[in-house]
């Protein structure tokens, strides 16, 4: 199986950084995304976080449908959705019985 084409990059600057990335270009890369205004950086992780959490929340669209929190960790998925799921449950877009695995 090999991956042929990208679905996942819609813009071709994204797709770019992506190809340095796998090319082991990393710093390219983030100096690309920096430059076109999609890296963000805090004093702290709580900082970057609680951002993070504050774009996802004012974004319109359908949580997990048109947009997405990503996390390279499982303990920084757990923080996410937590934070999330909070400030679902407090606005009173989340309701009912939670449900646990």
């Amino acid at each position: 199986m090999a991956l042929r084409e990208n679905h996942r990059q819609h813009r071709s600057a994204d797709r770019a950084r992506l190809e340095l990335i796998r090319s082991g270009q990393s710093a390219a890369a983030i100096a690309s995304a920096r430059a076109d205004g999609r890296w963000h950086t805090g004093e702290s992780a709580d900082e970057v976080r609680a951002a993070l959490l504050a774009d996802w929340y004012d974004d319109p669209g359908t949580p997990g449908v048109d947009k997405l929190l990503v996390a390279t960790t499982v303990a920084e998925v757990e923080r996410l959705n937590s934070a999330a799921r909070a400030m679902l449950v407090a606005d009173g877009r989340l309701v009912g019985r939670r449900v646990r695995n």
